[in-house]
């Protein structure tokens, strides 16, 4: 003899599987997957609307605001970054800025922005100005 067991397939124990089971189990997995794909899509919309509702509020006391306020205009503005929040100009070459430091600068931008941050506009007497 070989030593090939031709019966092995068929030994007891061994499930033999025909096309109409291996289609039920594969249609069976498909469907796991599906609900697991719906169900990570869920989480995920999840978290973004825990975010969305929880990320819009100020984490920063007063004093790490006027802190953070103050590094943002001397770290960022003043060396290029370009800002949305309301009032804020840049004053240097944006192209200088690392990406490092856009990253932190984009951070403490939206932290600001939480806060109801914006920069001081000089309108002296004017209907912009710190008076009205």
């Amino acid at each position: 003899s070989s030593g090939i067991n031709a019966e092995w397939p068929l030994r007891p124990g061994i499930i033999r599987l025909d096309s109409k089971r291996l289609k039920s189990i594969e249609s069976s997995i498909v469907f796991i997957l599906q609900i697991c794909c719906v169900w990570s899509q869920f989480c995920l919309l999840f978290n973004w609307l825990l975010l969305m509702l929880m990320g819009g509020q100020c984490k920063l006391s007063d004093k790490k605001l006027k802190m953070v306020s103050k590094s943002f205009e001397k770290k960022c503005l003043k060396k290029g970054f370009e800002s949305t929040l309301a009032g804020c100009e840049s004053e240097g070459d944006p192209e200088k800025l690392k990406k490092r430091n856009i990253k932190r600068c984009e951070k403490n931008e939206k932290r600001l922005a939480a806060c109801g941050f914006s920069c001081q506009v000089d309108g002296g007497w004017s209907d912009y100005g710190d008076w009205s």
